[in-house]
């Protein structure tokens, strides 16, 4: 059996797991796959650029990721290349577990919201701009006025290419003592068609606190997006990268690493408020300003849209 989304859940009792469950433990068991794999979270890379980054010979990279590859963790894609064809390897499991049974309550200490893109509070956008749908465009593209068209809240796929967006989720829970804000949402860069090598600084905040900046490496395409639906053009923009922010007493971490010491949760004064602001800015004064596309549950590879916890 393979993993059909990003996110995996095996369980030791389901006899149909077990193949999956060897291939898993096969793929994590050599320490030069982890390096792979890694470096693979990153960014998608070639097989020539693999080796070279991790200084391994470029046949053992090539077993490397076809086991990668077997396990679901990876996906592998072929681009015309100076020489025949280039072998594009890219994350594709964002997580997997484990289970030896099937109890999987919730924790009752977490509180999340699923925020659909269409969902904004507020825009400033520039061309190249537009939203569409799972079906069909909405609107029409290159003008700023459509963003607050009615059909709106359908958007599966946003973008623009410089300015501001502003979601608010609702704070239910907010007589609850919180200690730590999570955000999930799947992006990347903005450029007419695509383009895998495309930087652009984006600027996040919390309850008009800024957490951090951080950099998309590309407006990917060149492979149908998991989930983008057959009416969107192949050579378009089809799917970006999930990004993880966590605040907690530590700081700000982008990934799972800790990039921000001075923005702590209690600095959000999260309970202060009855809503969540969340803000992503193209700033004027960026280094890269490549702009940005995020994605719903319904296009790019991961089946979600923009995703708020608290615990």
């Amino acid at each position: 059996m393979r993993p059909k989304s990003n996110t995996q859940v095996y369980t030791v009792n389901d006899i149909s797991h077990h193949e999956s469950i060897i291939k898993l433990g096969r793929a994590l068991s050599s320490s030069d796959r982890l390096k792979v794999f890694d470096l693979l979270q990153q960014k998608p890379l070639h097989l020539i650029e693999i080796a070279k980054t991790l200084d391994l010979p470029v046949s053992s990279v090539s077993k490397h990721i076809d086991i990668l590859a077997d396990a679901g963790l990876i996906s592998i894609n072929y681009y015309p290349g100076p020489k025949g064809h280039l072998k594009v390897c890219s994350k594709r499991m964002i997580s997997s577990t484990i289970l030896y049974n099937d109890y999987n309550e919730s924790s009752p200490e977490e509180y999340t919201v699923e925020m659909p893109v269409g969902q904004f509070t507020e825009i400033s956008a520039s061309p190249s701009c537009g939203m569409a749908s799972r079906e069909h465009m909405i609107g029409s593209a290159n003008l700023p006025s459509q963003f607050f068209i009615p059909e709106r809240q359908d958007a599966e796929l946003l973008w623009f290419n410089d300015g501001y967006i502003v979601y608010q989720f609702p704070n239910s829970n907010k007589q609850r003592s919180f200690s730590e804000l999570r955000l999930s949402l799947e992006c990347c860069s903005e450029i007419s068609y695509y383009r895998n090598d495309w930087p652009s600084d984006v600027t996040l905040s919390i309850n008009d606190t800024e957490l951090l900046t951080f950099t998309m490496q590309g407006d990917f395409g060149g492979r149908r997006g998991n989930y983008s639906p057959s009416f969107w053009p192949l050579t378009s923009t089809q799917f970006g990268m999930l990004e993880k922010f966590t605040v907690d007493g530590l700081g700000v971490h982008h990934n799972g690493k800790l990039v921000n010491k001075n923005v702590l949760f209690q600095d959000l004064h999260v309970a202060e408020h009855d809503t969540i602001e969340l803000k992503l800015e193209i700033k004027k004064d960026a280094q890269h300003k490549g702009g940005i596309n995020i994605f719903g549950k319904h296009f790019g590879d991961y089946p979600q849209g923009i995703i708020l916890l608290l615990k």
